[in-house]
């Protein structure tokens, strides 16, 4: 009995894996601040979209869910992995209930403690079981903050290209500005200029629309960043983030992998795969083996020898139980959850492969476009600009350079 209740005990691999997920857990809190409503009042602004990123996810109340249901888990593995509560029985036999002042000389009083012990293998497979859930809420996290920096970094993204593509359209009024002068200039000398002064201020009242309607876009972005911050309306968030000008270089494979590694989806799979396994485990344990119970119990007769009574009993799954259809059970979903891994996988190659080649495809133009169309296109408008300047070109070929030059600065942009 002494071996089957050692054997019946955790293992150490298991509490060790329980320490490394609450250790993972507690690594999850470090750098979150207080709660969001005790900062939303001040704000400093931050300089890149990885910073306002980090913030976000350091104040989004979504990360608690998931921790406190890993943190469920882990106090649930530490219950599965102990032993049943032992019992205490008191019993009277013979209590002479006709005459009862005869009860300190007649009857039998006992005193007992009942002790159950469970087969080997189950209190470890389904405190192994729990640490796994533990392993899929921590994966959830894990997903969650993902999401939320992919929320906030594209806000930031936006409200960042609206500025850009605002400072094109900018330098295109100055160019328009520059324009109306020369033709405000002809025109009060004489010349049959009135149509010039006409279409330009027409691209001038349509370069107004176009900055409204990227401050527009710009301000959806501080106030979908503000929301996710859980800052007021009022708050001004301040200059918007300087983006990368550079092409990164991106290596499928590598990235492939490591999304692969770290994506959370896929992790709670692996461990759902692991935990219903563990489950089976235990479920076969019970099935196999039966669940022996000790006890001892004290008796005392009055004026009589006090005795002692020691009693062993043992389940029968032999002859009916229905650990052997859990197990079945466990075992099915364990290969639902491995099917799941697979096709979570192909998923991620998938997005990976495609986010990459659009990386690609998205460098090369603007590399073809700062290299080559840009400089020519200037020289072109630089060209045409002193020719209708000297009186020798005319507005239609300016404006048609002049836009060129614009669309490239947005496209740039973009």
């Amino acid at each position: 009995l002494t071996t089957v209740g050692a054997v019946g005990c955790v293992s150490s691999g298991t509490w060790t894996a329980w320490h490394a997920a609450d250790a993972e857990l507690d690594a999850t809190e470090e750098g979150l601040g207080g709660e969001a409503s005790e900062r939303s009042d001040a704000w400093t602004p931050l300089g890149t979209c990885a910073e306002i990123v980090g913030e976000v996810i350091a104040r989004s109340p979504a990360l608690a869910a998931p921790r406190e249901r890993a943190r469920a888990a882990l106090a649930e593995a530490r219950a599965e992995g102990a032993l049943p509560a032992p019992t205490l029985r008191a019993t009277v036999w013979d209590f002479p209930i006709g005459d009862p002042s005869l009860a300190d000389r007649e009857g039998m009083y006992m005193l007992g403690v009942a002790q159950e012990l469970p087969p080997a293998g189950v209190l470890d497979g389904r405190a192994r079981a729990a640490v796994q859930d533990a392993h899929e809420s921590l994966a959830e996290l894990a997903d969650v903050r993902r999401e939320l920096g992919a929320e906030a970094g594209h806000a930031c993204v936006d409200w960042a290209a609206a500025e850009l593509r605002r400072g094109a359209i900018e330098r295109w009024r100055t160019l328009l500005e520059r324009a109306a002068t020369v033709s405000r200039a002809s025109f009060s000398a004489g010349g049959d200029a009135l149509a010039d002064v006409a279409r330009i201020e027409r691209e001038r009242a349509g370069a107004e629309r176009s900055i409204r309607r990227v401050e527009g876009e710009a301000e959806s972005a501080r106030e979908s960043l503000r929301a996710l911050l859980d800052l007021p309306p009022d708050v001004d968030l301040g200059p918007a983030p300087l983006l990368d000008a550079s092409a990164p270089t991106l290596d499928p494979a590598t990235l492939v992998r490591a999304a692969i590694e770290t994506r959370g989806s896929l992790a709670a799979a692996r461990a759902r795969v692991d935990g219903e396994l563990a489950r089976a485990e235990a479920a076969d344990a019970a099935a196999a083996m039966p669940t022996f119970m000790i006890g001892g119990t004290y008796m005392q007769t009055p004026s009589a020898r006090p005795g002692m009574m020691l009693e062993v009993g043992m389940t029968l799954p032999w002859l009916w139980s229905g650990e052997g259809d859990v197990a079945r059970a466990a075992r099915a979903e364990a290969a639902a959850a491995e099917a799941d891994v697979h096709a979570l996988e192909r998923r991620v190659r998938v997005e990976v492969r495609r986010a990459v080649a659009a990386v690609a495809a998205v460098a090369g133009t603007l590399e073809s476009l700062r290299s080559r169309e840009a400089p020519a296109t200037r020289r072109a408008l630089e060209a045409v600009a002193a020719a209708y300047g000297a009186g020798a070109g005319t507005l239609l070929d300016w404006l048609d350079a002049a836009r060129a030059v614009r669309e490239l600065d947005l496209e740039e942009a973009d």
